[in-house]
């Protein structure tokens, strides 16, 4: 599914296709998802439930995010190996991340780069089957 390209509306109908029941606390998700420009953590999705004065326990939370990762629509982020976040499923992509209020926001580096330490790596006999970057420092809000 192109995720890219897909709004609030358009997402709630791919996702109610491949669902036997379309929930409230689904619904709810797939907005903050639709509506966050990066990854966001449990008690960030919590707050933003809260704020719209949807109440939902914290394990259903969960359950809806493994039902959402398995029907491919989010994808799990593990940022500095260990914090978890969600983020919709999407193109291959980085992280910025702010060490101060520890705002996750996507970033795609220039692609030449990537590709040529790849290629660098290789002559020297390494494969890179895969690779994450993050970047850590200070927002603008917190610089």
């Amino acid at each position: 599914m192109n995720i890219e390209s897909k709004n609030f509306e358009e997402l709630l109908g791919s996702v109610s296709l491949l669902l036997p029941r379309m929930t409230r606390s689904i619904e709810a998700l797939l907005f903050i998802f639709s509506n966050s420009p990066g990854p966001i953590s449990v008690p960030d999705i919590l707050k933003k439930l809260a704020s719209r004065k949807i109440r939902v326990n914290k394990v259903t939370i969960y359950r809806k995010l493994v039902l959402l990762q398995q029907i491919g629509i989010i994808e799990e982020v593990l940022l500095s190996g260990e914090k978890k976040y969600y983020e919709l499923a999407r193109e291959h992509h980085h992280h910025l991340v702010c060490l101060s209020c520890e705002q996750v926001t996507d970033w795609i580096p220039n692609e030449s780069i990537l590709k040529r330490e790849a290629c660098r790596l290789e002559k020297e006999g390494f494969q890179v089957q895969y690779h994450s970057l993050e970047l850590f420092g200070l927002c603008k809000q917190c610089a």
